[in-house]
């Protein structure tokens, strides 16, 4: 292969002077024509072109293999007589010339025909662009410093592949390890790049060209208008448009080709020069940039302007016209968080929306008090200067958040006055009327209306819908899936569930605030279905992130509760006793009365479990669990839901002190008017107890079958299986002959698992009170021990490797506190840890 390189620049625009460069340059391809080297000689003046072409193509064809002719820098030379020269030359070339232009423009020829035909080929910026191995390559090729992979990969984001900025960064780094270190510092401030980009990208354009260039620099991403309102010309997109043709590194970023982006080390040289210069005011173009911004909804660019501009007034424009508070319920709380004046700042006078934002970001933040502190010492204002309407009922409705977090107590007279509060509101005010149903839902829920909480929750996640604020259904999302959890429908309580959490972890991240509190109740839901190990591995990642973040009542008693039980079943009281006591930290942290309400019982239910009876009576004495009993059915004292887990608590211990516990036949009647199913189920498991300790076996026989019923297609286990050996004399009676029960198979298979389960928690409970946790995997090491097969056999047998087999053996070693086979079975028999129903 021959080949022959023409560079052009601005003096080579005429066909003569091309013509005698370009045959020059066939020259060197040895292409040689020396009957033309007079006319050569006097650059072609005069002669016949297309004749002197002719006789070019007649001596290329006379060769036999390509001749590549690259024309190179062809943007400087092009116009008209050019262009048209070139058509001709790409048209009429022989099959042996391949042509190859290097140009910052497309020329300006017909090129369509040549794609169609296949004979065109373009790359572009992206298509010669490095990745991160071409990268390493390169600085290996050329004996630059050993480079972290992680910096290499930074350069290669940095520079997008741009192969010269590559290559100065080379240069830039080597002998100097410090600076090979941190290549991915290499910037368009760095000398090299800035003056080649000065030479090659300023020098050749005009003045007010280079001026539009600099004054757009500041903008991370440029559209026509907005060029033109930050530069005051009229015609930002003709520029816009002439400056991507010219290949002027700006890339469009969008297919509809409305909004462009400088290559980031352009943008850093354009914007350093811009400063430099000091030939325009920059706090001026931030302004301008973020008053357009702000007009055209983009608020979060608006934003960062207005902060580059140090304008604290635009700022609290800005936010307070965008809603101020509201920001934070449809998603956007980090616009709050970033540039929120300081309370004592004078932007937030007569700007009563960002100081409800104020007030709400406390709340979003933990500090309940100092909100409720802030809001009392603003509200008088808002009472004094005439507020609209629409702007006093938000007021309100802040105030009923932080009530809702603070946790005060409601009543129904709070009921009636959130419905009037709704039927003031406008109609087409979505945000507050989701704001409104959701509080009015969460009161319902308090008052035990199930029905009506999930009719008022369903009507504000259609308003959060209808103004696309997928933030807000999510809590809607919560509060229905915690409805029918409370209605005893656990499948319906899982799917809202699980098709949240998807969500949410793909808008917002697995591991943020609200997939915390979702795992929270996804563990109370795992729990109640046995699956203990699944809910105290959620919990482990979530509850610390739930003690650090934004939490409410709800959310703290599933995640502590819960924990609270896991950490019993697995390690030992003393684990399960120490997550209560934080529960019972973040309960007086966060003023959550009801949530140290909760661990108080919780921490009963245990001292009965483990048989500690006098321990139990004091923590009920503490609480005074006798007196809440006495007014169950009238207006909670707390909430609905914790009047039944008192009755519930309170009937388990009367039950354990062989006291009758009489108040449960109102409670269920109460449960039953009211379709709280879920603690329906427990009430009537421990009537069936205490009648069937009360020598009643026929009615425990039909509360227990009500129970079962109501669990059985649910997959609610836990709630029969927690009642342990109390339940287990009514079981076999149940499984009896002389049941009086008629045969049921699902029932049947149903009462089987739950004797099976009881029958192993049972045995696994001789470890906890031991305070030793063995896996499954290592039980089953143990019991496969006992048959005295070598570590290969007992390898194959549990299809691990042998050096599994080792790691188990050696655990199991150090927990049981012993040094040999024989000592480690030895104490498996005589705690009866090899009962093979242990790991069924």
């Amino acid at each position: 292969m021959r080949s022959a390189w023409l560079t052009l620049d601005e003096e080579d625009a005429s066909p003569t002077q091309f013509l005698s460069y370009l045959f020059a340059a066939l020259q060197t391809a040895d292409v040689n024509l020396p009957e033309y080297n007079p006319l050569a000689e006097r650059s072609f003046q005069d002669a016949p072109f297309r004749s002197v072409m002719a006789s070019i193509f007649k001596a290329i064809e006379a060769i036999d293999e390509p001749v590549v002719l690259i024309i190179d820098d062809y943007h400087r030379a092009e116009g008209k007589e050019l262009n048209s020269l070139f058509e001709w030359l790409v048209r009429f070339s022989p099959p042996q010339l391949h042509i190859v232009v290097a140009s910052r423009d497309h020329p300006q020829i017909t090129r369509e025909n040549l794609r169609v035909q296949g004979e065109l080929l373009e790359f572009t910026n992206a298509d010669l662009a490095f990745v991160a191995d071409d990268v390493k390559r390169a600085f290996e090729a050329n004996g630059g410093q050993e480079i972290d992979a992680a910096e290499i990969v930074r350069l290669t984001d940095r520079t997008e592949g741009w192969p010269l900025a590559i290559e100065l960064a080379l240069k830039w780094s080597l002998g100097e390890p410090e600076k090979a270190r941190k290549i991915s510092e290499f910037s368009g401030r760095t000398h090299d790049l800035a003056r080649y980009l000065s030479e090659q990208l300023l020098s050749g354009l005009p003045a007010d060209t280079q001026a539009f260039l600099l004054q757009t620099s500041i903008l991370p991403r440029i559209s026509g208008d907005l060029a033109s309102h930050v530069t005051g010309r009229a015609d930002g997109w003709l520029l816009l448009e002439k400056l991507e043709q010219q290949n002027i590194f700006l890339l469009r970023t969008d297919i509809e080709g409305k909004w462009f982006r400088y290559h980031p080390l352009v943008a850093e040289f354009l914007v350093d020069r811009l400063l430099r210069l000091r030939d325009h005011d920059v706090k001026r173009l931030h302004q301008l940039a973020a008053g357009w911004f702000g007009d055209n909804g983009y608020l979060g660019e608006a934003l960062s302007h207005a902060a580059q501009s140090s304008d604290g007034e635009m700022i609290a424009t800005l936010l307070e016209q965008a809603g101020g508070w509201r920001l934070i319920l449809d998603g956007r709380m980090s616009f709050i968080q970033h540039y929120l004046p300081e309370p004592s700042s004078p932007h937030l006078a007569d700007r009563p929306r960002i100081q409800l934002a104020q007030a709400f970001l406390l709340i979003k933040c933990g500090k309940i008090e100092e909100a409720s502190a802030y809001l009392a010492s603003i509200r008088p204002a808002f009472e004094t200067t005439g507020l609209p309407i629409n702007v006093r009922l938000e007021v309100q409705m802040v105030s009923d958040i932080i009530s809702d977090y603070e946790d005060i107590p409601v009543t129904e007279a709070d009921i009636d006055i959130s419905v009037q509060l709704i039927s003031a509101l406008p109609a087409h005010d979505n945000i507050l009327q989701a704001i409104a149903g959701e509080s009015l839902a969460s009161k319902y829920y308090y008052c035990g209306f199930l029905e009506k909480s999930f009719d008022a929750v369903s009507r504000a996640s259609r308003s959060y819908e209808k103004i696309g604020s997928f933030y807000g259904m999510t809590f809607t999302l919560f509060h229905k899936s915690r409805v029918k959890f409370a209605q005893g429908k656990l499948k319906e309580a899982e799917k809202i569930l699980d098709d949240l959490i998807d969500a949410v972890h793909s808008n917002f991240g697995a591991a943020s605030d609200l997939a915390a509190n979702l795992a929270a109740f996804r563990s109370e839901y795992l729990y109640e279905k046995n699956d203990i190990p699944a809910a105290s591995a959620l919990l482990s990642w979530a509850l610390p992130h739930m003690e650090a973040s934004d939490g409410w009542f709800d959310v703290y008693e599933a995640g502590y509760l819960t924990a609270a039980r896991c950490a019993y079943r697995i390690t030992g009281l003393d684990a399960a006793l120490d997550i209560l006591e934080r529960a019972r930290g973040t309960a007086k942290h966060r003023r959550l009365k009801r949530l140290k309400f909760a661990a108080d019982l919780c921490e009963i239910e245990l001292a009965i479990e483990i048989g500690d009876l006098e321990r139990a009576q004091t923590l009920a004495n503490s609480i005074e669990l006798s007196n809440h009993i006495t007014r169950l059915g009238q207006d909670s004292l707390l909430s609905r839901h914790q009047d039944y887990r008192m009755g519930i608590v309170a009937a388990r211990l009367n039950i354990a002190l062989g006291q009758s516990p009489d108040h449960l036949a109102g409670l269920e009647n109460l449960a039953q008017s009211e379709s709280w199913g879920r603690q329906l189920i427990e009430i009537r498991i421990l009537r069936a107890i205490a009648s069937f300790s009360a020598g009643e076996q026929k009615q425990a026989a039909s509360y227990f079958d009500k129970a079962v019923s109501s669990a059985l297609f649910e997959g609610s286990v836990r709630v029969l299986v927690k009642e342990g050996a109390a339940l287990l004399p009514l079981i076999q009676y149940i499984e009896s002959s002389e049941s009086p029960l008629p045969t049921d198979r699902f029932r049947n298979a149903f009462v089987k698992e739950i004797h099976r389960l009881i029958k192993i928690e049972n045995r696994l409970s001789q470890q906890v009170t031991s305070g030793i946790l063995l896996p499954k995997g290592e039980l089953e090491t143990l019991r496969i021990l006992d048959t005295g097969l070598t570590n290969k056999e007992i390898a194959i047998k549990l299809d691990v490797s042998p050096s599994t087999v080792k790691y188990r053996l050696k655990s199991l070693f150090v927990k049981l506190g012993v040094s040999s086979r024989r000592e480690a079975v030895k104490l498996a028999r005589d705690k009866g840890w090899l009962h093979t129903d242990i790991l069924s």
